[in-house]
């Protein structure tokens, strides 16, 4: 009999002809005879060495074809009936149990492209394939399992043992059969494993993955053990069987969370970016499964473009918070930082040179690794900076580099709060501040429209109209100041403002004889009541200083300007002129200025002044100008 040549034919009984790859396959790798039939009455009573049905749900145009109802007419169809397989195409596991425990002979679901495997289960189906001897087998096992495994007697000797033993490793396997704990073990060791063993017997109980601890050299060590009672064939206890895997790895890998867990919480009560950085640098250094690593924040909240590292020089490097873990031999690649900065991906630098995008980092999910080794990691934090690891020689382990996403996730949310606080913060402040600058500068505005309803009363024509442009004003102020308090930002608008009607708007509601001078041409994108109070608390604040100055607005690049003539107390070298402080200790005692400042933040606008003797100039830039 040639190699693939069966005992007698391999009957398929496919009835629509979802068997045929299967038959395709066998054919191709050598099985012959096969024979072909569309029902269980077709399959031939002589020379026949198996036969192999379908059991498969219905699909599409195809019909079910209930296996088991197959498996049993062919069985009634012969006097003594062959080898009897099923081939199903059903994804549940419950049906191959199903099939088995009615007495299928055997159950098949390997796909043709394993064109090896299925062959074989074929011939072991038809008697080819002769089943390794039981005691092969055993001996086998235990000089391949990378574990130690072993058979004990009832007294506690060693029976048979795997070659791979964590004690006494210059010992063969057929030198420890016959020994004992005592003769392996030191200490008061094999009295406790004794005691314990027999304790199992007697109550014929198993022990499962107990962790047991010891120090070698100075170093820990860790092992799951399993044990259980073993019986002959009539039931009769003979002793143990065990097995014990060395968890070295998996505890250091526990400690090392746990470490990083506890460590953490120095990050939630950090003060600052600059003390948030220090301490995640000082947990790397505490946790021995963290290589050399390097982190960059940006200075300031992160409410940026998050190009954290981007740059250098003056226009970087004081932008920037750095801290690193004393490692002198690795020579920090500035450029994969700023590519991860500005990405947000996360970046794994490969031991051929090569540099391999990851996904963004998922919550809860399992860290994607790439399929080559990687020897440092770049690790987005969000708007904040980047956190790199990196190994001055050999591989990081998939440990390492889950750890380090562990960290990172850390340090991002720690980053995140203290954002939020600051808004907080920052948002409480500026209630407490609009109460008192936006109260009096409502009191300002109802002095003037008190008055000039008086004047009104006393007939004078031009009073009224005055009146309701101050008091236009107030509700303007009001809604303005409201949402700013509430949402912390203005509404920005997108359609175009002329400037010059916008200034002539802010005009009429103040007292005085300003002259302003408008860019006639210009048109400014922004929410029109918006641009309107950020102009009107300038010229307030400049007929307060005097009533019959000149106020010219004109445009710059991404911007425009506002100047005047009017004498200022203001302090030209002072960094605080936009600071309430600086309000009531310099004379401008109505903190138009600070009113100045967060309309115009909240408008995303940047705000800059230049203060002289003769007058002041306000630029506005960031503005969207045509």
């Amino acid at each position: 009999m040639t190699a693939g040549e069966l005992p007698g034919a391999l009957v398929v009984v496919d009835p629509d002809g979802r068997l045929e790859p299967i038959t395709e396959a066998l054919e191709l790798a050598g099985i012959e005879p096969i024979r072909s039939v569309e029902r269980p009455a077709g399959v031939p009573r002589s020379n026949v060495a198996a036969v192999l049905g379908i059991d498969a749900p219905a699909s599409g145009t195809l019909p079910k074809q209930d296996g088991l109802d197959l498996f049993r007419r062919v069985r009634d169809h012969f006097d003594s009936p062959p080898p009897i397989a099923l081939y199903v195409l059903r994804s549940e596991r419950t049906r191959i149990n199903e099939l088995l425990d009615a007495g299928v002979d055997d159950v098949i679901r390997v796909p043709p492209k394993r064109e090896a495997l299925l062959t074989a289960r074929i011939e072991r189906l038809c008697g080819l394939d002769p089943v390794e001897p039981p005691e092969q087998q055993l001996e086998s096992m235990l000089e391949s399992y990378p574990e130690t495994v072993y058979i004990k007697d009832r007294e506690g000797r060693f029976v048979n043992i795997s070659g791979h033993s964590l004690d006494n490793r210059e010992m063969t396997r057929p030198q420890r059969v016959g020994l004992t704990d005592y003769e392996l073990f030191p200490g008061d060791l094999p009295d406790r494993l004794y005691e314990e063993e027999q304790e199992l017997l007697a109550r014929e109980e198993t022990l499962f993955e107990k962790i047991e601890h010891w120090v070698e050299d100075g170093d820990d060590h860790w092992v799951s053990t399993t044990k259980a009672p073993r019986y002959d064939a009539d039931g009769e206890l003979l002793g143990l069987v065990g097995d014990v895997r060395d968890v070295t790895h998996l505890k250091r890998q526990e400690h090392a969370l746990a470490a990083l867990h506890q460590a953490s919480r120095r990050l939630i009560r950090a003060d600052d970016r600059e003390e948030i950085a220090a301490v995640t640098i000082d947990i790397v250094a505490g946790i021995d499964s963290l290589p050399a690593a390097r982190l960059v924040l940006d200075a300031e909240d992160g409410e940026g473009d998050g190009r954290a590292v981007e740059g250098g020089g003056e226009t970087g490097e004081d932008k920037r918070i750095e801290e690193r873990s004393e490692n002198g031999e690795i020579a920090w690649d500035e450029t994969s930082f700023e590519r991860a900065a500005t990405s947000g991906e996360t970046l794994y630098l490969a031991d051929d040179g090569s540099v391999l995008t990851g996904p963004q980092r998922r919550e809860y999910e399992d860290t994607w690794m790439p399929d080559r080794g990687v020897v440092g990691v770049r690790l987005p934090l969000g708007e904040h900076g980047v956190l790199g690891i990196e190994t001055p020689e050999g591989l990081l382990e998939p440990f390492t580099i889950e750890l380090t996403h562990i960290l990172a996730a850390n340090v991002e949310a720690v980053l995140d709060r203290q954002r939020q606080e600051r808004r907080v913060t920052r948002q409480a402040d500026r209630i407490e501040q609009f109460a008192r600058i936006g109260s009096h500068e409502l009191r300002n505005n109802l002095q003037i429209a008190m008055g000039a309803v008086e004047r009104a009363l006393a007939g004078e024509d031009e009073a009224g109209e005055q009146a309701l442009a101050t008091l236009e004003r107030m509700d303007r102020l009001t809604s303005q100041l409201m949402t700013l308090a509430r949402t912390g930002s203005m509404v920005r608008g997108n359609g175009q403002v002329d400037l010059s009607e916008a200034a002539g708007t802010a005009a009429e509601s103040i007292d005085g004889d300003l002259t302003v001078l408008a860019d006639t041409s210009a048109t400014v994108q922004a929410d029109p009541d918006a641009l309107v109070e950020v102009l009107s608390v300038l010229f307030r604040n400049v007929a307060d200083r005097d009533p019959a100055a000149t106020i010219e607005i004109g445009v710059i690049d991404e911007g425009f300007y506002v100047t005047d003539d009017a004498p200022t107390r203001l302090d030209p070298d002072a960094s605080d002129l936009f600071e309430p402080v600086y309000s009531e200790t310099s004379g401008e005692s109505d903190g138009s200025l600070y009113l100045v400042s967060v309309l115009a933040e909240a408008l995303d606008w940047e705000v800059s002044i230049t203060a002289e003797d003769s007058g002041t100039r306000i630029a506005f830039e960031g503005v969207v100008v045509d």
